[in-house]
């Protein structure tokens, strides 16, 4: 039996819902955030054509807050709502230190997380080409190359205070 060196992506089942919809009340927004927000980009909204940067994760930071701040929320939303206000500035601050890092792999970070987040456990051929950033005739030796490219690159920014990669639930 031979040992299998490759770094494998441990994904939550959960849908990954990254859109926030301005007609969506209280209550939806801050099971949004809590529920569906796998990663702090799908946490503020932010999305792969998006550009990324301190400016960005702000901008969306006040537009979350207005809507899942404990203080505006209804009494029996409180607590959830300042589960949700809490994660939303987590996110904010680690987009923000990421850009400081490294505006190039924040960028990598997020289509990674977004391409991944779209698909079930398993990922298709078609969605690791796009989480790659490869052509759709990419040879194994290829994806693989290119896998330790983006790994490279991403490492760039470091890791979160829990010991991951911009992704709380790994």
């Amino acid at each position: 039996c031979g040992v299998v060196q490759a770094p494998f992506v441990h994904k939550s089942l959960r849908p990954r819902e990254w859109q926030i919809q301005d007609e969506a009340t209280a209550e939806e927004e801050v099971r949004r955030v809590l529920e569906a927000s796998p990663d702090i980009f799908a946490t503020l909204g932010l999305s792969p054509e998006d550009t990324v940067d301190g400016k960005a994760a702000r901008s969306s930071y006040k537009k979350l807050a207005l809507k899942v701040h404990p203080d505006k929320a209804p009494e029996e939303l409180k607590v959830k709502a300042k589960e949700a206000f809490d994660k939303v500035e987590k996110a904010a601050a680690a987009v923000e230190a990421f850009c400081e890092t490294d505006v190039e792999a924040t960028q990598c970070l997020l289509r990674v997380l977004h391409g991944a987040g779209s698909s079930k456990a398993s990922m298709t051929r078609a969605t690791a080409v796009t989480v790659l950033g490869a052509e759709d005739d990419v040879t194994p030796e290829e994806a693989g190359k290119k896998g330790r490219e983006l790994r490279e690159q991403i490492t760039k920014l470091g890791m979160l205070t829990d010991g991951n990669y911009g992704h709380p639930d790994q």
